[in-house]
């Protein structure tokens, strides 16, 4: 018979439990740690961000009025700082591992188009018959809808992880395009523009990072000689960068962050099956959530909804993939628009910095929220009401933007959205 062992007295297993823990421990810090750097990002000193110096003389138009922080503003203009939280997706919030796409999540197939700066087109929507050519917004990473004047919209799409071969047509710049600029490091591409906006952007640290017309930047912009239009210029995404290194500009990879993403949608019993967006009689348009795809389907305007005239939609196709516009998530922006006061006509500043109120539709559902944006160089965020980060849905997200005093209501699954301005 072995001999007998003597039995383990409570010190004995109580050191040897304590012991446990302090390994679990020290494993899940150091796990933590490498994670946290795996997608802490490269330093600053690295990378080459737009740099945001006005000129002497000059003025941003978006500084009208001055909107630093005071006890008299509107809540809407306070910044609102995200609360840290020791989340997987808190940390893509501060770096994204290189080989995912901050403005989509998604794990990029090619990373050559990541090591670039973004490009930000400004496409037409209006006269309507340009859609019968209109192309390439189906293949962008983010895109934005704005009111411009004279009852209309127009969009700047922001194409990054995937090329477009015809993006156009491409048309005149506006104010507002100098947030997006910023915000994503990007080359800015029109066709034109208003001499007052025109010499404001060519008088800014912008000036280098615009491309437009002229005999030498065909490619990547190009006329169509078939369109006996104005609207007749088209970019292919694919020959940016080797223009810009012909013409030794600027193109490396930028440090964007600020974007949250998850695959699961958080938890929330408010859907949203349809989202229409109202611009005015002239310009509207509805999203409708197919559950199939887990995509919002876009409908756009046919007639001029005014004088008893209902309205009428038809599925908006970009003419490039012969495909129905689609996107993973639909962001209502509510922005204060300022009429320029060195304008007479139809002039407008759009205030897209501090924070505001947003609702974001992702996966058939809806979240109220608000857009954070306290840095000129700076990607949107999104929180909820408690200043906690608020995920997008991996993908691709459209940005409809409208004024602070829009009206907004739902009936069940429909939601709808009036613009207005204060």
């Amino acid at each position: 018979m072995p001999p007998r062992r003597s039995p383990a007295t409570p010190l004995t297993w109580g050191l040897l439990a304590a012991f446990g823990v302090i390994l679990l421990l020290a494993g899940a810090a150091a796990f933590w740690n490498a994670l946290a750097g795996w997608l802490t990002p490269e330093p600053a000193a690295t990378r080459t961000p737009v740099p945001r110096v006005v000129p002497t003389g000059t003025r941003s138009p978006f500084e009208y009025p001055t909107l630093a922080p005071t006890n008299t503003l509107s809540p809407d203009l306070i910044p609102v700082t995200p609360s840290p939280v020791p989340t997987l997706a808190y940390l893509f919030q501060q770096g994204f591992p290189p080989y995912i796409n901050p403005i989509t999540g998604m794990m990029a197939a090619d990373l050559s188009p990541l090591e670039r700066r973004p490009i930000a087109v400004k496409i037409s929507n209006f006269p309507r018959y340009v859609r019968g050519w209109q192309s390439g917004l189906s293949l962008a990473d983010n895109v934005y809808e704005y009111y411009t004047e004279d009852l209309e919209t127009r969009f700047i799409a922001v194409f990054y992880g995937t090329d477009a071969s015809r993006v156009g047509p491409v048309r005149s710049a506006r104010f507002f395009d100098e947030h997006i600029t910023r915000m994503y490091h990007a080359y800015l591409v029109y066709s034109g523009a208003d001499d007052r906006i025109d010499d404001y952007l060519a008088a800014t640290d912008l000036k280098d990072f615009r491309l437009i017309p002229n005999e030498y930047d065909c490619p990547p912009l190009c006329w169509d000689n078939d369109i006996a239009d104005y609207n007749n210029y088209f970019l292919d995404t694919s020959k940016v960068s080797a223009y810009l290194e012909w013409a030794h500009k600027d193109n490396t990879r930028q440090p964007l962050s600020g974007m949250v993403f998850t695959t699961t949608a958080p938890f929330t019993t408010n859907s949203a099956g349809r989202i229409f967006v109202r611009n005015s009689y002239r310009a509207y348009n509805y999203w409708q959530y197919d559950a199939a795809t887990q995509k919002y389907l876009r409908f756009q305007e046919t007639v001029d909804n005014h004088e008893g005239v209902e309205p009428a939609y038809t599925a908006h196709i970009d003419n490039l993939t012969g495909k129905q516009i689609t996107a993973d998530n639909l962001v209502v922006l509510l922005v204060r628009y300022i009429h320029n006061p060195q304008s007479t006509g139809q002039m407008y500043v759009v205030d897209l910095y501090n924070s505001g109120q947003a609702f974001i539709f992702r996966d058939g559902r809806v979240y109220e929220a608000r857009w954070v944006r306290t840095a000129f160089d700076a990607l949107l965020s999104f929180t909820d009401p408690g200043g906690n980060p608020l995920p997008l849905k991996t993908g691709v997200t459209w940005f409809q933007v409208i004024g602070l005093g829009s009206a907004y209501s739902n009936d069940g699954g429909d939601w709808f959205f009036d613009f207005q301005m204060p």
